[in-house]
């Protein structure tokens, strides 16, 4: 008992508020508090907590309340979307939307004439623009002559020589992914000229798979493929970050860029989020690449302060402080949104950068002041 007098004696009129250092690292300072605990007040808070647990029944669930589905992602011919509800205490339930399936829109057929090759009728996707029936190429038709002895042709005024045995050279044109080939007969002498022996057009040549969308905690991504001779591509899900971690664990999220890019925009998210009270996070990244420009808290957490540390270079400091936490302090989410600004964008190389976050022991706190640890996990930046 005396030792529990002296402790409230020495936290009488406190709180705990963190700042950071000049180095920009955390300390704890304990200032006045405008109320006074002792037994009086561990008696009370005692009380509320018992009847808190009799009244909401001993349990943290509620009867959900959903408002209406909102798109979070439009789906595309052949990618799904998603969408999503949120219940009024906070919560939120997400369904996949199925892709759309291509729009078929007629290629209107066009007819040879004794000058122009003519097209067959094909078929492509209105929505997309992805050809789904190829038109093929129809050879030119014959000049239209009145009689063996008339020389000029009755549809395009061909003046024909009579004469003209035709010597005609071949040009070859190989199929490509997207077009077929043929070869071409020109007339040395006169200028006549057909076009026959097709072709069948090529299989793609695919590069690597990239980063097209990257996935978040909830919304999956979306790898591509890129065929190098022409238009086409390919596509492939990916998964989210939400099913591999079963531990509390802070996730940087993956972003690709392209070379010349002046900023990049990460997410970093909490997941099993276990009810920060306090928290000093440090982020590295590639100094000779890029800078911090800005940070912001993301959707969870909303009772907890942010503190972004003054520093030029790695590692940044990000202090996380609070007075009390409620349960919507305890979910999972955004938990930063970090603007990373490129330093030289016409030097920047390709390749992939690394950010990382890390703490030290006793950096973590939840609102009983006990210490957490968490799992990190780094992202990577792509640049391509």
């Amino acid at each position: 008992m005396d030792e529990m007098n002296k402790f409230n004696e020495e936290q009488n009129d406190s709180e705990f508020i963190s700042e950071l250092n000049e180095d920009g690292s955390a300390k704890t300072r304990i200032a006045k508090w405008p109320f006074v605990v002792g037994g009086l007040a561990v008696l009370l808070a005692i009380a509320l907590v018992a009847a808190t647990f009799i009244l909401g029944g001993g349990s943290g669930s509620h009867e959900h309340k959903y408002g209406e589905w909102t798109v979070v992602e439009k789906p595309t011919c052949l990618s799904a979307g998603l969408e999503e509800r949120i219940c009024e205490s906070g919560c939120n339930e997400m369904r996949r939307i199925a892709p759309l399936g291509h729009t078929e829109a007629i290629d209107e057929s066009v007819a040879p004439t004794c000058i122009a090759t003519g097209l067959t009728e094909g078929k492509h996707c209105s929505a997309c623009g992805i050809v789904l029936v190829e038109q093929d190429v129809v050879p030119v038709v014959a000049h239209t002559y009145d009689d063996d002895y008339d020389s000029k042709c009755n549809v395009c005024g061909h003046e024909r020589d009579a004469e003209c045995a035709h010597s005609y050279t071949s040009v070859v044109t190989a199929p490509t992914c997207s077009a077929k080939g043929y070869t071409t007969h020109t007339c040395s002498a006169c200028g006549d000229s057909y076009k026959d022996t097709y072709t069948d057009t090529i299989a793609h040549t695919f590069g690597d798979w990239y980063v097209y969308k990257n996935p978040t905690l909830f919304a999956k991504g979306e790898e591509r493929r890129d065929c190098e001779n022409c238009n086409h591509y390919e596509s492939r899900e990916v998964a989210t970050l939400n099913s591999d971690y079963t531990d509390p664990t802070i996730i940087v999220q993956n972003v690709t860029v392209n070379q010349g890019a002046s900023e990049v925009v990460l997410e970093v998210y909490i997941k099993n989020n276990p009810g920060i009270m306090a928290m000093t996070l440090q982020m590295n990244i590639d100094d000779n690449a890029f800078s911090l420009e800005k940070a912001e808290k993301g959707n969870t957490l909303p009772s907890v302060d942010l503190t972004v540390g003054k520093q030029t270079s790695s590692p940044y400091v990000f202090l996380f402080d609070a007075m009390e936490l409620t349960e919507n302090d305890k979910t999972d989410g955004t938990l930063l949104v970090i603007t990373l600004k490129v330093k030289d964008p016409a030097t920047l190389a390709k390749g992939n950068y690394t950010v990382s976050f890390s703490y030290a022991d006793g950096d973590i706190y939840d609102e009983n002041f006990n210490s957490i640890d968490l799992d990190t996990v780094s992202g990577t930046i792509t640049v391509k």
